[in-house]
């Protein structure tokens, strides 16, 4: 089965590092069901072999004496295991009972952390918390790693300055390794630089993001072992599911299944409606169980915004500001602060002007069940099922039609679709200029290249599809130079990378790169399908 190895080996060389006395704290940020758990989970045993003790918890909206008692739990169970005691699973009272003697100084803690606790004084409990894996080194001479699940949310608990708190702690304690996580990345991200601002340099983030097309091909290959799928129902799951791990073995798992009870070992078209019938149209489907939790969690409305309404503006590729407040009641400045509590939990990305649901399948989960639903008025669940089907298949013909369009024309077809839009690419600020006229031309003897006008400024853009040389550069620039047009932006299209030597010389002859990242991105804020690589 696919597993994180990038990820896992770079927390299993800070963890050795730790062990030699030389300390980098991590913090791995991705979306929900991204795979942080399971990394952190994989990751457990390698802790166990370094003779590490560690305290594995997830802050929740809970008391802090649930947070105290897993906290505390864990460190003590995971110290009698390294000492080849057999501890009790689920008896905190008897935990400590059979570590007391052996650590004399953390046991008089906890209970200090107990009485605390008991009269409400919660700031003086949870720094104590904080300070027990340093007193439990003390007294057994066992460093500790502290992995903390959705750190973001210690902010819960009844503590005057969880983070302000966590920090000192942090600072102070040389013995004590610190993992955290979070589901919320652009909250989590805030934290680490404003709230923890002096330990920021000492966090280093790993970013768990969807799988490439390369590892999403591999994991379906894997779930569907023994069974027989094209290249093309393989290109669709990752188009459907841009590579989500949940999503992808939700899918695999239903085709698996439908294949096992059919008694069949092909995947095929109906099979795969099938499966994603289940999945996301059936109301106990897991897929339609995830996204209304979603839903039921995020989108209340706020201020006259019927914020449900407007996620599915922004899902049928209507997300500029001026197209929402077009659309929806409320005003702008109403319609403006909803998006901004979206793009706060993680449902929307602003891209320049383009508000956008990065999560595709919740995305067409939004328009093709849940506002057909919605706005339903037959009291027919067939009726609804058969318009489901219906924009189902109509989406998947129209991805395998896209997938043998013509790379060029499917690039002309893009540069026509901007209008003068701002745009966010790699931390920079782009217009994507209305172009009166875009073609593709011979141009040199390397062509062919695409030439596109706007106002009085032209581009001239290359699509390359195999790794790119200096040569390469070299080339295009020639051509371009030779040109009876003087180019205000030159472009390269690389779909399978740059040799060093060609990244230099382009980015010092001021040539736009887009990788295949940069280039499905543009095709998906407008309303295009991506192209997949297998």
């Amino acid at each position: 089965m696919l597993t994180r190895l990038k990820e896992k080996n770079l927390l299993i060389e800070r963890l050795k590092a730790f062990n030699s006395g030389f300390r980098q704290n991590v913090a791995v940020l991705g979306k929900p069901f991204i795979g942080k758990t399971f990394l952190i989970r994989d990751l457990l045993k390698d802790i166990y072999s370094e003779n590490i003790a560690y305290v594995y918890v997830e802050a929740r909206h809970e008391p802090l004496g649930l947070f105290a008692h897993r906290f505390i739990g864990s460190l003590l169970y995971r110290y009698l295991v390294l000492k080849n005691v057999k501890p009790q699973k689920d008896d905190l009272v008897l935990l400590i009972k059979d570590s007391r003697r052996r650590l004399p100084k953390t046991a008089e803690a906890i209970e200090k952390i107990e009485r605390n606790i008991n009269k409400k004084n919660y700031d003086a409990a949870y720094e104590l918390l904080l300070d027990l894996p340093e007193i439990f080194y003390s007294d057994s001479g066992i460093r500790c790693a502290v992995i903390l699940e959705e750190f973001d949310q210690l902010s819960e608990y009844k503590v005057s300055s969880p983070f302000s708190a966590l920090g000192k702690k942090i600072m102070a304690q040389r013995n004590t390794f610190y993992i955290v996580t979070s589901s919320s990345p652009r909250q989590a991200r805030f934290i680490l630089s404003e709230k923890l601002q002096l330990l920021f340099g000492n966090f280093e983030t790993v970013n768990l993001e969807e799988f490439n097309f390369s590892d999403s091909r591999e994991f379906i290959l894997s779930k569907l072992e023994g069974f027989d799928i094209s290249d093309q129902y393989t290109s669709l799951i990752i188009n459907f599911t841009d590579g989500h791990p949940l999503y992808l073995r939700v899918i695999c798992e239903k085709v698996r299944s439908l294949l096992d009870a059919q008694k069949k070992t092909r995947v095929t078209a109906a099979i795969l409606e099938a499966a994603l019938d289940e999945a996301l149209f059936n109301p106990s489907g897991e897929l339609y169980q995830h996204f209304i939790n979603i839903v039921n969690t995020h989108c209340a409305n706020k201020n006259g915004v019927d914020v449900l309404s407007m996620l599915t503006l922004i899902s049928q590729h209507k997300g500029r500001m001026k197209q929402l407040s077009q659309s929806l009641a409320g005003s702008a400045k109403s319609i403006k602060s909803a998006v901004s509590d979206m793009q706060a939990a993680g449902l929307v990305e602003k891209i320049g002007v383009f508000n956008k649901i990065d999560d595709s399948a919740f995305r067409f989960w939004l328009k093709s069940v849940y506002y057909k639903r919605r706005m339903d008025f037959t009291a027919d669940p067939l009726h609804t099922r058969k318009v489901f089907m219906h924009n189902l298949k109509k989406a998947s013909l129209d991805f395998m039609r896209s997938c043998k369009d013509d790379l060029y024309e499917k690039t002309v077809d893009l540069f026509k679709a901007f209008r003068d839009d701002l745009v966010d690419l790699e931390n920079k600020k782009y217009i994507l200029p209305r172009f009166s006229e875009v073609s593709t031309r011979v141009i040199g003897e390397n062509g062919p290249y695409i030439i596109s006008h706007s106002k009085g400024k032209n581009w001239i853009c290359q699509i390359r599809e195999r790794e790119v040389t200096d040569k390469h550069v070299a080339d295009f620039l020639k051509d371009a130079k030779a040109s009876k047009f003087r180019f205000h932006r030159k472009i390269l299209i690389v779909t399978e990378g740059m040799d060093d030597n060609a990244k230099l010389m382009a980015k010092s002859s001021g040539v736009w790169i887009w990788n295949l990242k940069t280039f499905n991105l543009l095709l998906d804020l407008y309303g295009k399908y991506k192209l997949v690589r297998l």
